[in-house]
């Protein structure tokens, strides 16, 4: 017969039981074959079930626990692990699928991606083992705490206060990341330095609210004092942050729909069946995976190579400047792949102060897009020091400091016009078919990427560019084509206002764009498509990522980039 007062903890047990076990069955799924949308969101659910299940068990456990008790004091104690393992799980898998996307070589893949595993299925272990031990004490007899008033906290404790203090910081912390995530281009610090924190919230948002999560349990376990006013506040606290940092979450489903409508009134709502199967099978399979935004997405094979030089200045403003770029190629003779022959030009970000090649600029892109066949050059540019953001201190530690000179976007523009050059007298080493050129940035990549397509394309400045090349598409990601810098930056008018350069015959566009960007606003994608119909051209097509930042993105197997990679690199293919 179960105690009236212990059935709740009871019940929360054995659902804890039977999600983890689920979970850890659907994760295995996800991993082993190929499983449909619908079941493959009913998998990532129960995950995040299983966890809000454990923190809550670990709460209820703790509430009711007598701690003067030996197994009371042993349910005490494991509480502390559980919190422990979910929130070091969590980041771990974070930071381990962030390790793929800033490194070059995939030796290590198969120890990455083993770590992610162990943390994902480690956390559902300990929360199926957490509930059935529980589960066995109350069988035993679980020890009540007795009266409504919980036992005083224990004198002297300096390593438990120092412990609350970092709890308290942490949970302000993620306080304030609730301010750029729901601020957009409202906040205060719209186009300053500060807002860069925003890059690291939206497509985060699952981490951090499951840590808050965790993390408020751990502050109500170490004061120990239910009911009390502290308590009530940091619950409602935690509880509210919780459920705003789900709204991504939320939203990406509305935002699949959505993007689905407009890339098919853009571009053609039968074209995508039309694709040869047989190619794009290698695509893709499902907008948004959230069991993949644990579990990442482990590349394909492909090849590299770095720090090739394509401009060496020998006079002027570029006296002594070196350009290098990247290069990632399909597996050799791999001609099946839907890519094959195609080349994406990928320009990095910064504000043009800084930004690199690489690591700085989403390298997994890289890696994914020349395992689907195409030959990726990620490529440098001069860095200017005309502008400044608010904290001037940054500016030298954005990008590499022999990059950083006086440059001006017409010296940027003549820096990617060297590497068409480049491109086009090396194009047979690579295999590459110049009549199938793709560009693609973010940010201040986004506005070059724009800038630089259009005037290829329209064969504006035709003395900066190889006339070799032909631009099938561009892809600019939240594209910086209005600020109020770019003035002090430019000469030639069409480099500071790109929209300057649409015309009927612009080549086809894919636009991203985050709804709560905090350094483009959503309304300048919105012109600069409103621009492309103007000139009487339909091919530009914007996807507008609800609650999503700037740089929303920045984590390749988030719920931002899936949905985003799986219309890129169909795009792609129907243009090359």
């Amino acid at each position: 017969m179960i105690k009236r007062g212990v059935k709740p903890i009871y019940v929360v047990s054995a659902v804890t039981l039977g999600l983890s076990v689920l979970a850890i069955l659907g994760g295995l799924l996800h991993l082993a074959v190929p499983v449909c949308l619908p079941a493959d969101t009913f998998f990532g659910v129960l995950f995040l079930l299983a966890l809000l299940s454990l923190n809550l068990l670990v709460y209820l456990s703790d509430r009711l626990v007598d701690r003067s008790d030996y197994l009371g004091r042993r349910l005490h104690r494991r509480g502390y692990l559980c919190l422990a393992v979910i929130a070091a799980g969590l980041w771990t898998m974070l930071l381990l699928n962030q390790l793929v996307a800033v490194i070059y070589t995939n030796r290590f893949d198969s120890l990455i991606f083993a770590g992610i595993y162990l943390c994902y299925f480690g956390i559902l272990v300990l929360g199926a083992a957490a509930a059935r031990g529980t589960l066995v004490a109350v069988k035993r007899g679980f020890p009540l705490q007795r009266g409504r008033r919980a036992r005083a906290p224990r004198r002297g404790g300096g390593f438990k206060k120092t412990v609350t203090v970092l709890c308290y910081i942490a949970l302000a912390l993620g306080l304030a990341g609730l301010y750029f995530l729901l601020a957009g281009d409202r906040s205060v610090f719209f186009e300053s330095a500060p807002q860069f924190a925003e890059i690291f919230i939206s497509g985060f948002s699952l981490f951090h609210a499951f840590t808050l999560l965790s993390l408020v349990v751990l502050i109500l376990k170490l004061q120990n004092r239910p009911g009390s006013a502290g308590a009530v506040l940091v619950g409602a606290l935690g509880l509210v942050s919780f459920a705003l940092y789900l709204l991504p979450l939320v939203g990406i489903f509305k935002t699949c729909d959505a993007a689905k409508t407009e890339f098919e009134d853009v571009f053609g709502s039968g074209r995508l069946e039309q694709m040869d199967a047989a190619r794009t099978d290698q695509f893709l399979d499902k907008p948004f995976s959230l069991p993949a935004y644990f579990l990442g997405m482990r590349p394909d094979e492909y090849r590299y190579e770095k720090d090739l030089v394509f401009y060496e200045g020998s006079s002027g403003v570029d006296d002594g400047l070196k350009l290098r770029c990247d290069v990632f190629m399909p597996p050799e003779g791999r001609t099946d792949l839907p890519g094959w022959g195609s080349t994406l030009i990928r320009i990095h970000g910064g504000a043009w102060i800084g930004g690199d090649k690489g690591f700085a600029n989403m390298l997994q892109v890289n890696k994914y897009f020349a395992s689907r066949g195409y030959t990726v050059f990620d490529l440098q540019y001069g860095l200017t020091d005309l502008v400044m953001l608010t904290l001037p201190a940054l500016q030298a530690r954005l990008g590499p400091a022999e990059l950083i000179g006086p440059y001006t976007l017409d010296d940027m523009m003549r820096h990617l016009g060297e590497f068409t050059k480049y491109l086009a007298a090396h194009a047979a080493e690579y295999d590459l078919d110049l009549d199938s050129v793709f560009i693609s940035g973010g940010s201040a990549g986004g506005q070059l990427s724009t800038a630089l397509a259009l005037a290829i394309s329209g064969e504006s400045h035709s003395e900066l560019f190889s006339d070799a090349i032909k631009i099938k598409g561009y892809i600019p990601l939240y594209p910086a084509i209005e600020t109020s810098f770019l003035p002090d930056l430019g000469e030639a008018p069409e480099w500071i206002d790109v929209k300057l350069l649409v015309d009927e015959k612009s080549p086809p566009c894919l636009v991203y764009q985050g709804t709560k960007d905090g350094m483009v606003k959503l309304v300048t994608a919105r012109e600069f498509k409103e621009r492309y119909r103007a000139a009487g051209n339909e091919e530009c097509a914007l996807l507008e990522f609800d609650w999503g930042g700037h740089a929303s993105d920045f984590y390749f197997s988030g719920y931002f980039n899936q949905p985003w990679t799986y219309y890129m690199e169909r795009f792609m293919y129907l243009h090359r």
